[in-house]
């Protein structure tokens, strides 16, 4: 656990360190967390909407040694750990907009 949270710590930390003072101060961490959960929501818009269309066991048999498909596009449980990805970051932008039933 926290490989994502570690990920945006480091990608917020090098851009910071190549803005200027006043550009770094006003991009916190909870905003580049943010942007990154809404990253992996579009991502998914486009991935649940097009790709996974045909998700299937031998769709992904199919797709298993192509190197040029990506992971959670040949690999049924990286696929579902995108799932589980997705449903975090749209719990957390929901939980922003105050969308009712959302668990902490």
């Amino acid at each position: 656990g926290g490989g994502e949270e570690r990920l945006v710590e480091y990608y917020h930390g090098h851009l910071c360190a190549r803005l200027d003072a006043g550009a770094a101060a006003t991009y916190s961490l909870e905003a580049a967390a943010r942007d990154y959960a809404l990253g992996v929501l579009d991502w998914a818009r486009m991935a649940l909407g097009a790709f996974f269309r045909d998700a299937s066991p031998a769709a992904f048999a199919a797709r298993a040694s192509n190197p040029n498909v990506g992971l959670v596009y040949r690999d049924a449980e990286a696929s579902f750990e995108f799932v589980r990805r997705v449903d975090r970051c749209l719990a957390r932008v929901e939980r922003e907009m105050g969308v009712a039933g959302v668990a902490e």
